[in-house]
């Protein structure tokens, strides 16, 4: 939902407007108790006072959420857009019984990212990790201020978890239960893994858990360097009222979504979720309405314990009992804390026979994944998102899937020379999703999107790693989210004119290659909404007209009047011929084959109108179509 402590709202000093606020505070408070009508009922009413603009957002955020959940997707819709949101999660996944098809055993795509194994302790061990971190009886949540607004994501190290000696009993269950089960779910990582990080949750129907990548916080966050668990894990302890279920996407960072697979994992007591440490992944809050019979799960939370195994390269911390932080060491033994201790009783060596485990199933969602919003006749009135309030509440809307990447990209570094070189010397032509590239491209769009300066330094880079890097070029073509942001800029959302000459060299990179990266890969600047907008640059500012050409050379099918086309290339090539004429220096010499290529293609393209073609090429390049320039574009076949 759109909150996430229990306090009271205070969007604003006026009366009425706190009123409101408190409202919606309540509202949830009721939904989360399993009172969906009365909750409804409540939001409703505030979002029809309409006295606070931003108390209304939030109750309208939370009405979509219990319309998807009660199957009414149009009326979600209805709201989305009015927030400005254009791009939501599939409305199965908002639906706990959507009757969705179970993932087959032998579909080698689904279970190469998420593996469930039910039962993977015995009830022993599973009823004693339950009583350790009982919501009313642990101290673990106390101590910790679970919850508290100013506490964010904490969790403790298990440093060398294979061959290390157990410190607590959370410790033990990872050695001798968990570990095995991924070693044997993923044995290609199996090898790698060194250390474990755990911790845990306890969370009532509507939090749910926002989209998110498990990273190294500590190196994300202080040396802006993006590092994954080989292997993320779920162990459901408690499923809650709701039996929330964990989606977790075939989408690595960086790469796009808009066609990205989902895979549902039904929370249930002692099951195990393993899933590539790579992948985007969270928790889609679902609303139970609570019946007479089963009053007393509306008190029961989701429990789970998560494990990342990692490499021997993840960052630890010192624990701090102020301001807990990721991938802590444990308490010193002299600690006042009373969890430590608590965690330190190991369940005796005589209990119950092992577990008797099996495969258990992964759901997969309808296509699309992420449906687009339909725009309603007030959208242009929408919600400014662009502060991400919304957004960050949980990712399952968003104004665009840029959004779903866009805060790490925001803390990782610069890319630099080096990188450019590297990408350049060590990534195969199509290997559009190569980790690296994908993590640069990431940054750049997110900087291109900010506009000013860091937008400039951005579109030079991508246009020099465009030019030399195929992967760099294919990947941004089959992009949406890269087709996209160019559009809007060509039509008028770009800073300056030279901002648009540089995307228009890069399209023209990016468009002179094969038509598409792979069979499985969309062409998403070949398209008739590219050339519009290329050609609405060119309309509006002339001095873009070379580049643009360029680009519009490999989309001839789109493009009504190829002369022109030819005209705007001309002297382009004229220019540059004159510089090596002139120029004992000149390096121009990759930009001289680049437009001669775009001008052998119109022709080649167009041998109705060769002879025309040939005319207006000759007045565009003057003295130099003579000798071997004239012979070479008249032979073009």
């Amino acid at each position: 939902m759109a909150r996430k402590s229990g306090k009271k709202r205070k969007a604003t000093q006026d009366p009425a407007g706190v009123h409101a606020a408190n409202q919606v505070t309540e509202a949830e408070e009721l939904l989360n108790a399993g009172s969906i009508d009365q909750g409804r009922a409540l939001l409703e009413s505030v979002v029809a006072k309409a006295v606070d603009a931003q108390v209304v957002q939030v109750a309208q955020y939370s009405l979509a959420m219990l319309h998807l959940c009660s199957g009414n997707a149009s009326a979600a819709d209805d709201l989305l857009s009015s927030l400005g949101m254009r791009h939501r999660l599939h409305e199965s996944v908002f639906t706990p019984d959507s009757g969705l098809a179970t993932v087959a055993d032998d579909d080698l795509v689904a279970t190469r990212h998420v593996k469930v194994v039910d039962t993977p302790v015995s009830p022993a061990v599973w009823s004693h990790v339950q009583s350790k971190f009982h919501h009313e009886s642990s101290p673990f949540w106390p101590e910790h201020r679970y919850g508290a607004p100013d506490v964010g994501y904490f969790s403790y190290a298990f440093r060398e978890c294979a061959s290390a000696a157990p410190a607590n009993c959370v410790e033990s269950w990872i050695q001798l239960h968990l570990l095995p089960h991924v070693r044997a779910s993923f044995p290609d990582k199996a090898r790698d893994i060194v250390h474990a990080e755990w911790w845990v949750h306890s969370r009532d129907q509507i939090s749910g858990h926002q989209l998110h990548y498990d990273t190294d916080e500590s190196r994300l966050t202080q040396t802006n360097q993006l590092f994954y668990p080989l292997v993320s894990t779920v162990w459901y302890l408690s499923p809650g009222m709701s039996a929330a279920p964990t989606l977790v996407m075939d989408k690595m960072f960086g790469q796009d979504a808009s066609a990205a697979k989902g895979y549902l994992v039904v929370p249930k007591a002692n099951r195990l979720a393993m899933f590539d440490g790579r992948l985007l992944h969270g928790v889609v809050p679902h609303f139970q309405q609570q019946h007479d019979d089963v009053a007393s799960l509306a008190r029961d939370t989701r429990l789970t314990l998560m494990v990342g195994f990692w490499d021997k390269h993840v960052a630890s911390n010192p624990f701090n009992a102020k301001q807990p932080t990721a991938n802590m060491t444990l308490p010193h033994k002299t600690s006042t804390l009373k969890w430590p201790a608590h965690l330190a009783e190991n369940l005796p060596m005589s209990s119950p026979a092992a577990a008797t485990s099996q495969p258990g199933p992964v759901v997969a969602v309808p296509d699309p994944l992420w449906v687009e919003v339909p725009t309603t006749c007030d959208a242009a009135s929408s919600v400014d998102t662009s502060d991400g309030g919304l957004v960050g509440v949980g990712k399952y809307f968003v104004p665009d899937l840029a959004a779903l990447d866009a805060d790490i990209a925001g803390l990782l570094a610069e890319p630099t020379a080096e990188d450019h070189e590297w990408l350049v010397a060590h990534v195969e032509a199509d290997d559009v999703d190569h980790p690296r590239l994908l993590q640069t491209l990431c940054v750049l769009h997110a900087w291109m999107q900010r506009g000013g300066d860091l937008a400039d330094s951005a579109g030079d880079f991508l246009l020099e790693l465009t030019a030399h890097c195929p992967a760099a070029a294919r990947a941004v073509r089959c992009s949406h989210l890269w087709a996209s942001l160019f559009v809007d800029s060509f039509l008028g959302d770009a800073d300056t004119q030279e901002s648009v000459d540089t995307l228009a060299a890069i399209a023209w990179n990016v468009l002179k290659g094969s038509s598409a990266a792979s069979s499985d890969k969309p062409d998403c600047f070949h398209t008739e909404d590219m050339v519009e907008a290329l050609m609405a640059a060119a309309d509006r500012d002339e001095q873009v007209t070379g580049m643009v050409c360029g680009a519009l050379a490999y989309c001839l099918d789109f493009v009504p009047n190829r002369k022109w086309v030819l005209e705007g290339l001309a002297p382009v090539l004229r220019d540059l011929y004159e510089d090596q004429a002139n120029d004992d220096d000149f390096d121009g010499h990759v930009d001289i084959r680049d437009s001669e290529h775009a001008v052998m293609t119109v022709l080649r393209a167009s041998s109705g109108d060769r002879k025309k073609l040939l005319s207006a090429l000759k007045a565009g390049l003057g003295h130099f179509y003579v000798g071997d320039v004239r012979a070479k574009f008249q032979s073009a076949k």
